[in-house]
């Protein structure tokens, strides 16, 4: 059997047919919102932080530490609606947690989803990490 060369065209459809006959939907990408209040920031991702939610939010999400007004500012980090944690999303957690104490500022973790808890805890990351629940209003 002969190989046939296709053009980019008939290459990009053949490869997205493939795609779609054989793979699992792809999560929606992660959303992060940003709240600010009288010495804390709040961020609040929706979504996978995963490979792609990681280069697309992960600067936004690590720089966020930098727009804390004052010293011992608190970076608020809600997880309620986190569908799913990969180790990219381990790895910004990570940078996260240098460049908070490179400033002495903290990041508290709030409404962790048990996946996320149990992924943290079993990695060793969770102790890193103060975890709260967000107030009720």
């Amino acid at each position: 059997m002969r190989g046939v060369r296709l053009g980019y065209g008939a290459a990009k459809t053949l490869a997205k047919e493939h795609a779609v006959a054989g793979s699992k939907p792809t999560p929606p990408p992660l959303e992060v919102t940003k709240e600010t209040g009288d010495g804390f920031v709040r961020l609040r991702l929706n979504g996978a932080l995963d490979s792609p939610g990681c280069l697309e939010q992960g600067q936004t999400i690590v720089q966020a530490i930098e727009h804390i007004p004052e010293e011992n500012g608190v970076l608020l980090l809600n997880l309620a609606r986190l569908t799913f944690l990969a180790s990219a999303g381990m790895r910004i957690l990570l940078e996260l947690n240098k460049r908070s104490k490179d400033l002495d500022r903290q990041v508290h973790l709030e409404n962790l989803p048990p996946f996320v808890r149990e992924t943290l805890d079993m990695s060793g990351l969770g102790r890193l990490f103060t975890v709260v629940r967000e107030p009720e209003e």
